[in-house]
């Protein structure tokens, strides 16, 4: 086997990060001849899928289930275990991962507890230069040829602005360090965003004996259920409407955004009739892009909402006391304890590649994304990368693994991913 691959570089890799997309990219390429070497920081793989009480530490709850079947959430040549249920949870996931590693002897390529603390490029070697830490303080260098990001795009916690928020005397929290929900006993609290993360988070609110919820939200939203006309959701999404649906969105893309709607708020009627025509779905709040939008996956909110144990309220305007929170509205919410921010992550690759290598670097957008830097925000980094992969300032030795929307089955389809780019570095 040859020891060069695409561009005449050589086949030594590093993956930073052992997650679900680190894991296959670690299987793929040391199937194709490539050595590889993955350095993770935590004690574990796995990724956020390992539940953890650390709060600097973005990870599923312990109760989180699995928003996709367990058929789309396994690689492609390694299914779950047989008697997992139809949604697994984090913890068989988890558990999955690990049977994954052991399988494929992974484990010898991965360096736990292992953190990268910089990435440097010599232009004259052509070797990506990778400063690491380990947990007991030993710092290293490693050169590599060729360099694969797996750790993620959900880095760095977005906090919304708030005007006034140094008046308020609660607590404030990024949905990253809302680990024990027992703490909110007794209280009142105010969710702020709707998605899968305050719908998992609402929950245990109310189960740790919440005495009050809202659900703040500026966008309408769609929810769906796990299962859907007797069949997993994600089993719905079949090869004959991906087929019709890509020649329509080919000739007439804004007409597939409008049928795609239109198709999923019908579900959504169908299981949960008594949604079409409450607050939270419709009245004066701005409408969610279609193109962007992810449909929110949940069995409990719909009743939640609906038997008034949660209620949906406008997106705050600012902090007017201690305890007190203006909406856009007009409306003013009294005695609130906390705020908990459901608001997502952003990807931060500034720390550790130097800028020539940030796909997030506004200045490096070519004059065909002209208008990339006018609309960059701190706080909303979107990478610019070939197909969501690879980077075009290093074609031939850097690519990002995560950063593609797929619905459903990232684990998956970022199997498929690293598979082909494993056979496209290898020339």
């Amino acid at each position: 086997m040859s020891t060069r691959g695409s561009d005449g570089l050589g086949k030594s890799i590093c993956v930073i990060g052992a997650g679900a997309f680190g894991l296959t990219a670690v299987k793929n390429f040391v199937e194709e001849g490539f050595e590889v070497i993955c350095f993770e920081r935590n004690s574990y793989i796995g990724g956020l899928w390992h539940s953890t009480l650390d709060p600097t530490q973005t990870s599923t709850l312990t109760g989180t289930v699995s928003n996709v079947s367990k058929h789309l959430a396994a690689y492609s040549d390694f299914p779950l275990p047989d008697d997992y249920p139809l949604y697994p949870s984090a913890k068989q996931i988890q558990d999955y991962f690990e049977l994954y590693a052991a399988h494929f002897d992974l484990n010898e390529n991965i360096y736990l507890s292992t953190s990268v603390t910089k990435i440097t490029r010599d232009g004259e070697q052509r070797k990506w230069i990778v400063a690491t830490k380990s947990s007991d303080g030993l710092s290293d260098t490693h050169a590599f040829d060729r360099l694969i990001m797996a750790s993620g795009s959900l880095s760095k916690p977005r906090l919304p602005h708030i005007d006034g928020l140094k008046a308020f005397e609660g607590e404030v929290v990024h949905s990253q360090n809302f680990k024990d929900a027992s703490r909110y006993a007794g209280q009142t609290a105010l969710v702020v965003g709707a998605g899968a993360t305050s719908a998992d988070s609402i929950g245990y609110l109310l189960d740790a004996g919440a005495a009050k919820v809202y659900l703040s939200h500026r966008r309408k939203f769609v929810v769906l259920p796990r299962i859907l006309r007797g069949k997993a959701l994600d089993h719905n999404f079949n090869i004959r409407l991906a087929i019709i649906g890509g020649f329509i969105g080919r000739f007439m893309p804004k007409v597939m955004l409008k049928l795609r709607s239109k198709m999923i708020e019908g579900w959504q009627n169908e299981v949960f009739p008594g949604l079409k025509d409450h607050p939270a779905l419709t009245g004066a709040r701005l409408s969610g892009n279609p193109e962007n939008s992810i449909p929110l996956i949940s069995d409990h909110l719909p009743d939640l909402l609906l038997s008034g144990k949660v209620e949906s309220v406008q997106g705050i305007t600012r902090i007017t006391g201690p305890n007190s929170v203006l909406l856009t509205d007009g409306t003013t919410l009294d005695n609130i304890d906390a705020i908990l921010c459901c608001t997502g992550a952003h990807v931060d690759f500034s720390a550790l590649l130097p800028p020539s290598a940030d796909p997030t670097n506004p200045f490096l957008a070519p004059d065909g994304f002209a208008a990339l830097p006018s609309h960059y925000r701190d706080t909303g980094r979107v990478p610019l990368l070939y197909r969501g992969i690879i980077s075009l300032q290093y074609p031939h030795s850097l690519a990002f693994l995560g950063h593609t929307l797929v619905l459903p089955g990232s684990t998956s389809v970022n199997d498929l991913i690293s598979m082909g780019l494993a056979q496209l570095w290898g020339g």
